[in-house]
């Protein structure tokens, strides 16, 4: 039987999401941050939490890429492409060769 191949964007909706999130955190911490004229007190503990968040995202995002799951039977996969080409996970057990989306070039 021939395998399949299907693209799973739940990794770009993730992204969107994040990024969204992040852009809207970081930017009521400069609203913030201005509004006032001076700096407040909490200034700083405001930009370790921002940089926390941000690593928080960068974890949400890219962990689904090392460890993929099978969205459909939730088995491990291991990655099916080499390195630095497209991002492609078999799955023996489906038959299905997950397409994450993400492709070489200009990033």
């Amino acid at each position: 039987m021939r395998r399949r191949v299907q693209l799973d964007q739940s990794l770009l909706v993730r992204t969107f999401i994040a990024i969204f999130l992040f852009a809207l955190f970081i930017g009521g911490t400069v609203v913030w941050a201005i509004g006032g004229g001076d700096k407040s007190p909490a200034y700083p503990t405001v930009l370790n939490v921002a940089v926390i968040v941000g690593l928080a995202i960068a974890d949400f995002i890219l962990v689904p890429v090392i460890y993929y799951r099978c969205p459909t039977c939730k088995r491990k996969l291991p990655r099916a492409s080499a390195p630095k080409s497209e991002v492609h996970y078999y799955c023996a057990a489906c038959n299905i060769e997950w397409d994450l989306g993400l492709r070489p070039g200009r990033y």
